[in-house]
């Protein structure tokens, strides 16, 4: 099950949150070594950690195992306060663009098929609200990875080394077919997120 989690319903699901930063403690922190952005030795978190950041968690007995972030790029964000270098040009912005990122799968799921999940979860969500893509920085292995999972995925600018490894920025066209291919890569039957997901009152 995934749950979408947005500024309207995260009271509901305050337990939820409190998972996430600290299995995203265990994994950036403890794994990848982020220190800057730890927070009181068991939580991760950032400046885009704010009341406006929306949540997408994977939920199995009540316990979160995975999930990431979704964020509006019409503010202040990491692609543009922290990675601007990664753009060659302007950097994709609007009301129909949120940023995705701290995609983060527990050790054991990491082979069970999940990523396709999020993947088709995040798809799932900008339909609901509208949403025309989303911006990402990723490893650039991960390009790849993201192109043969049916992502509808353009790089922003060449790779650059950050931490001795290369990254790059790149856009995701949120697309029906892009949809429909990442659910045949794993091997889903329909929706995956449980929860309403409403649209955002539009006048």
């Amino acid at each position: 099950m995934i749950y979408a989690l947005t500024p309207e319903n995260r009271d509901l699901y305050r337990h939820f949150v409190e998972q996430q930063f600290q299995l995203r403690h265990s994994i950036f922190v403890k794994e990848k070594g982020w220190k800057e952005f730890e927070r009181q030795s068991v939580y991760e978190m950032d400046q885009y950690d704010d009341e406006e950041a929306i949540y997408l968690l994977a939920v199995e007995e009540d316990r979160v195992f995975a999930g990431f972030r979704l964020y509006p790029t019409v503010r202040s964000h990491m692609l543009s306060s922290a990675f601007p270098q990664l753009v060659e040009g302007k950097i994709p912005q609007g009301p129909d663009i949120l940023e995705w990122s701290r995609i983060f799968i527990v050790r054991e799921k990491r082979d069970s098929g999940v990523y396709y999940e999020l993947g088709s979860a995040m798809h799932e969500f900008c339909f609901a609200r509208n949403i025309k893509s989303v911006t990402a920085v990723i490893q650039m292995a991960r390009l790849a990875v993201m192109r043969n999972a049916g992502f509808a995925v353009r790089p922003l600018g060449l790779p650059k080394d950050i931490g001795g490894q290369p990254f790059l920025a790149v856009q995701v066209a949120v697309r029906e077919e892009a949809l429909e291919a990442v659910r045949r890569a794993g091997d889903i039957q329909g929706p995956v997120i449980v929860n309403d997901i409403p649209a955002p009152h539009r006048p």
